[in-house]
């Protein structure tokens, strides 16, 4: 439920409502409450929340309340009040207003078919609370204050409601005129909800309404200030052009606010267009690391082919162990035989000196030719240390050789200095041959590329040196240009300096004579009054003199307006030639600033 309505609302909404026409309200909805507002409608018409059109009261209606106003004349209803879709249809319509604005009571459709007096007197009293704002706070019969009410809501065919018919609400001869009734009474309270919403939107500050309400309450007010007989609307025009002027400096505000904003937004994206791109950085990475990953590969790769061989080693080495054993028990059981068959012969003292110095030279032998073997084996591990030590600085020589050439430019084939050629230096550690362990020989191709790409460089460097020079020797003397440009500048400033205190101090000498003439005219002023007092016997000679003393003081006021006037137009004179001066200044100025940009920057202007 709303809140009670207060008796402003409420003493308003009558009014309004006594000015409405009755015939707008047709069968369903009124006419008027479908058409979509307008600008063009006559200034006496208002346009509610719900599209209703409220018509303004009357300057004389304005001060009638609405119970006091004639009966209106019986008419005939033109519904079809018995066609039993427009009877579904109302009540339809009923009950979603009913729903719309929470009515308190249990209502259904079938109990608007044939409702009872109850329901009936519940219905009536919610829709004429809804439509008054004070409620149902009538003591008499329900009956018997029916057929006022309706006379002072001015219900067009109020001349079919009687008491009698009060009494037998629901039935089917009845009812129907009861039906057509309530939903003109839904359709009245639209419009007073409408008008208390206009009611309460006048509490709004003006300044935080819309252009369009702003100027909608200054032309209602000055019409209901028109009504009540009001000629002048100055204090309303007053306050809406004080609103709008409010609006504006807001608008402008925020305008600024926003131009600034995009000022700042606008430096940032130049600041961030200026920089280099954050992925340029991170994607050069990526191609570094992508190449020591296919290196890293290629080093794993190695190093298994390298496990392989050391394996296949190791076995090798265990059969030749095996097979030294075998050997070596054969030529134990052979020296054992040999030296049975020995120890089983006769052998003389110099026979067995002779197999001793013999055995003598060939242990020595034996042990010499196992030195060797030891010292030989000793000096193979020892290389393939120092060959893997080689190998893996020369991997990373190789590794860091590609990263320069990246930064340098020369990897990849499409980068600027590498002209087509694939320069990266790739290691292959399963060759025989030294030369062949890179994909690119060294020595013949990246050595001469190198010193031709130095010596390009080097070249690049001296012309870029030589343009600084000739660049530092053009800002020089546009430098000097401009000194001397500045010194021209402040001796015109000087020269304006002194015309301004020319001017000054010929001004504070005409200020002075004026103040001379001043007190003269004052003193001989002073001396005609005492020669009007004391000087009867001297009037002719008085009168000459003032004559004469008027002559001299209306000569000297031309003098002083022409010395005043001279002084105007020498200010003015003053005046043009600074500005005359100052528009050279800037124009040379510009031009000069063009002239610089053109010769400092011929490319961009290009």
């Amino acid at each position: 439920m709303d809140p009670p309505f207060s008796a402003r609302s409420a003493r308003r909404r009558r009014t309004l409502l006594g000015s409405i026409d009755p015939n707008q309200f047709q069968s369903g909805i009124p006419q008027s409450a479908k058409r979509r507002p307008s600008m063009g409608r006559a200034a006496n018409e208002n346009t509610g929340i719900h599209g209703a059109v409220i018509s303004r009261p009357s300057k004389a209606m304005s001060h009638v309340r609405l119970s006091s106003m004639p009966n209106s004349v019986f008419m005939k209803d033109p519904r079809p009040l018995r066609d039993k879709h427009w009877q579904q249809e109302t009540i339809r319509y009923i009950m979603e207003y009913l729903a719309a604005w929470n009515y308190p009571h249990g209502i259904s459709m079938k109990n608007l078919q044939q409702p009872t007096t109850k329901d009936f007197q519940n219905v009536f009293k919610f829709l004429y609370g809804r439509i008054d704002g004070n409620g149902w706070n009538s003591n008499r019969k329900f009956e018997e204050e029916v057929p006022g009410i309706l006379k002072s809501l001015r219900y067009p065919f109020v001349g079919e409601i009687s008491k009698s018919s009060l009494y037998a609400i629901g039935s089917m001869h009845t009812w129907p005129q009861y039906l057509g009734m309530l939903r003109w009474l839904v359709e009245l309270a639209i419009i007073a909800d409408t008008v208390t919403k206009i009611d309460d939107y006048d509490q709004v500050p003006l300044e935080d309404t819309t252009p369009e309400h702003i100027f909608f309450n200054y032309v209602a007010q000055a019409y209901s200030d028109f009504l009540a007989g009001a000629d002048d609307f100055g204090e309303l025009q007053t306050e809406l052009n004080r609103v709008f002027a409010k609006k504006n400096t807001s608008i402008l505000e925020k305008t600024k606010g926003v131009r600034e904003e995009m000022e700042q937004l606008e430096a940032e994206l130049a600041a961030l267009q200026r920089k280099e791109p954050p992925l340029a950085g991170p994607k050069k990475e990526n191609l570094t690391l992508q190449a020591d990953k296919q290196k890293f590969i290629s080093y794993i790769e190695h190093l298994e082919q390298k496990k392989k061989k050391m394996a296949e080693s190791i076995e090798k080495n265990e059969r030749e162990v095996k097979n030294s054993d075998e050997e070596l028990k054969k030529t134990r059981a052979r020296r054992t035989k040999i030296q049975e068959l020995v120890d089983s012969q006769p052998v003389s003292h110099n026979d067995l000196e002779r197999m001793h110095q013999e055995r003598e030279i060939l242990q020595s032998g034996l042990d010499d030719i196992a030195s060797k073997i030891k010292q030989t084996s000793h000096d193979v591990n020892e290389n393939e240390i120092i060959l893997e030590r080689n190998i893996e600085t020369t991997t990373t020589l190789i590794q860091k050789f590609n990263t320069r050439a990246i930064c340098i430019g020369i990897i990849p084939r499409n980068a600027q200095y590498a002209k087509g050629e694939d320069y990266e230096i790739r290691l292959n550690k399963n060759v025989e041959e030294l030369e062949d362990m890179t994909n690119i020989n060294i020595t013949n191709i990246i050595m001469p590329m190198l010193s031709d790409l130095r010596n390009e460089l080097n070249k690049e460097y001296n012309e870029l040196q030589t343009r600084q020079a000739d660049l530092d020797h053009e800002i020089q003397k546009q430098n000097d240009a401009i000194a001397t440009k500045q010194s021209g500048l402040e001796e015109i400033n000087r020269q304006i300096n002194d015309l301004n205190i020319a001017y000054e101090e010929e001004k504070k000498t005409m200020d002075q004579e004026a103040e001379t003439s001043a007190e003269y005219l004052t003193t001989t002023t002073a001396k005609l009054k005492h020669l009007k007092i004391h000087g009867a016997k001297s009037l002719t000679e008085t009168q000459q003199e003032y004559q004469q003393i008027q002559i001299e003081c209306d000569r000297m006021e031309l003098e002083y307006n022409s010395k005043i006037e001279s002084a105007n137009k020498l200010c003015a004179a003053i005046e043009e030639n600074q500005l005359k001066m100052r528009q050279q200044i800037s124009e040379c100025l510009g031009s000069f600033k063009a002239m610089t940009e053109a010769e400092l920057y011929p490319a961009s202007n290009n």
